[in-house]
């Protein structure tokens, strides 16, 4: 029999594949949380191949889920099917319910990396050893103070364009009428 024609084996499979889901979750938020908690040990030198992994990383839970997916309406299908007593279809919206937490875990997670490392750009690494040694609090919030004047600049330079853009539209306004 084919193994995507039984209930019990795609139950197996999704089981399965929801687990090492689970576990790459967790190893990703571990490796996202010490990746910012541990800035400092992250050089230029060995950036590159953390982001590579970190990128093998998400492409592998993207796959993941796909086959996820696929299982749980496959268990889906064949629980309304012949095969289908109440008891599997139980499991198959237990089933489609992990999937879409594990969906919003994901998704949660993966922005939580983004706006941290983010942030980090924007206003460095605290305790950041690239400049030569460890930084004052006082030369970190210095450094913050800096970029945060520099987008006030940015958003000052934008506002003067709307407001130059809006003067322009409303002469032409004045001359079509």
């Amino acid at each position: 029999m084919d193994p995507l024609n039984d209930i019990s084996d795609v139950f197996q499979e999704a089981t399965r594949t929801k687990n090492e889901i689970d576990d790459l979750l967790g190893r990703m938020e571990e490796a996202g949380l010490s990746t910012s908690r541990s800035s400092n040990l992250t050089t230029p030198a060995n950036r590159p191949a953390s982001e590579g992994s970190e990128v093998a990383v998400q492409q592998r839970m993207a796959m993941l889920m796909q086959q996820l997916v696929k299982l749980t309406n496959r268990l889906e299908e064949l629980a309304r099917g012949p095969q289908g007593s109440p008891m599997w279809r139980k499991r198959a919206a237990r089933m489609r319910d992990d999937v879409d937490g594990i969906k919003v875990s994901t998704d949660r997670l993966l922005n939580h990396i983004f706006r941290t490392r983010q942030r980090e750009k924007l206003f460095g690494a605290k305790n950041s050893t690239e400049n030569g040694g460890d930084q004052t609090a006082e030369s970190q919030l210095l450094r913050e103070r800096q970029a945060l004047q520099q987008s006030a600049g940015m958003l000052d330079s934008i506002l003067g364009q709307g407001h130059a853009t809006l003067g322009k539209m409303t002469q032409q306004n004045t001359v079509l009428k």
